[in-house]
Order: C-alpha cells, then structure tokens, then sequence
C-alpha cells in the first residue's frame, strides 16, 4: 500500500526521470535497446559515429546510503506521514547470525535498503534519479544499468564530451558514495568506416584508461560495430 502511493506520487508528478525505465509498470528493457539502436542509426544515416560508454555502477540494495536517500526524497517534496513511514522502514532493521545453532546478538543496520521488498524497488530508483541530470550527452537507465553515448562525424570529438561527462559522473558518484567499477566498464564505437572501427581513443574514468569492448552486451543483447543484433 505504501509503495503504490509512493509510486504514483512519483509517476502522478513526473519526478522520476524520462532515461529510467526500470521498475516502472509502462517499460520493459527492449524499449531503452531500441533508443540506443535507433540514435546510432540515425547516426549512421548522415555519415556519423556513435561512441558508447557502458558503465557498470556497483550499486546493490545494501550499499545504498541511507541518509541521502531521504535527503532525495524530501528534495522531491515527500514529507509528512509518508516520508516518516519510510525513516521507519529504513532504520529500524536489525540483523542476526546463526552458528552452529547458536544465534548472535541483534546488530542494527546502518546502511542500505531491505531486499525483496518491492518499495525497495521504488526507493533504488529515487536515489539514483537525479544522475541523468549531471550527464549531458544522450544516456538512458535501467535500474542501475547505465550506458551513456555521443553521435558526431569525427569520433574522438565524441570522446572528448564523453570524458567530460564522465568526469561529472564520477564527482556525483563520489557525492553520494555510488562505486565505478572501472574493470567492467567498457567503450564501443558504432561505425561503417573501417578507419573509425580501428580507433581506440583515451576514455577514461577514475583516471583509468577504459577497454574497448567489439561486442558489448547491452540488456541481453550482443551489439556490434554495425549494429547487426545477436541475442546473447
């Protein structure tokens, strides 16, 4: 009951970001694919590259920080009853182990949000909502599955906006203590010129040169340089 008011308020207001599309009852995951297909065919048709980042944010329920989830659910006006049933939910939460049918005494959790619950669901997508605001080239969301991409006719113009953004990125990420993980965050460049395939321009992240990946995964589905779809 409480997650369906949560979640209309959120849908009712327009607060949740038009890049998001996971745990939203109107989207599935084909739809964000076919977004970033189509851009890059558009790309395609005026004789341009697309250059994708596909970045992998280490962000399970029980890393998420629970003070700046409810700063964010305040920022998007949700106080009142509701917001202190959602403190309630959060905080009071302990955890006990079991060894050798002995139990450990009850350890208050500090951090993170209840697993299988679906406003968990809900809550995850409040506390990285306002990340498709610091990234300024095209992106789109899936829960926490992130892929950040630029269209130009010279591609390393691309991975000079794309650096830039992910510099902001990791600034937003070290706000709100949100991990990169830089070794399974890769790079793709969507092109018909053999020229540009072969290109392998600086991109990086937490100061680390990231990979080029031929066939990144996106969603399931195995992409190549000229968008010809294989399903993993």
């Amino acid at each position: 009951m409480v997650n369906r008011r949560l979640y209309w308020l959120l849908e009712n207001r327009g607060l949740l970001c038009e890049e998001q599309s996971g745990f939203r009852s109107a989207s599935r995951t084909e739809g964000q694919l076919l977004t970033l297909c189509q851009k890059i065919q558009d790309g395609f048709q005026d004789g341009s590259h697309t250059t994708a980042i596909f970045v992998d944010l280490q962000l399970a329920y029980y890393r998420v920080w629970r003070k700046g989830l409810l700063l964010k659910i305040q920022r998007l006006g949700i106080n009142g009853n509701l917001y202190r049933w959602i403190k309630s939910f959060l905080y009071e939460r302990t955890i006990q182990t079991k060894f050798e049918d002995k139990l450990s005494s009850h350890h208050t959790l500090e951090e993170g949000i209840p697993q299988g619950s679906a406003l968990s669901c809900t809550l995850f997508l409040i506390y990285i909502n306002d990340l498709a605001k610091e990234v300024r080239c095209n992106k789109a969301l899936y829960a926490d599955d992130l892929v950040i991409w630029h269209t130009h006719r010279y591609a390393r113009q691309s991975a000079r906006y794309i650096n830039l953004d992910l510099e902001r990125l990791q600034k937003y990420c070290d706000t709100w203590k949100i991990t990169t993980n830089t070794n399974k965050t890769s790079y793709s460049i969507f092109t018909h010129s053999p020229k540009v395939t072969k290109q392998n321009p600086n991109i990086r992240l937490l100061d680390q040169q990231l990979k080029k990946e031929e066939h990144p995964s996106y969603l399931g589905v195995q992409l190549d340089p000229r968008l010809n779809l294989k399903k993993t």
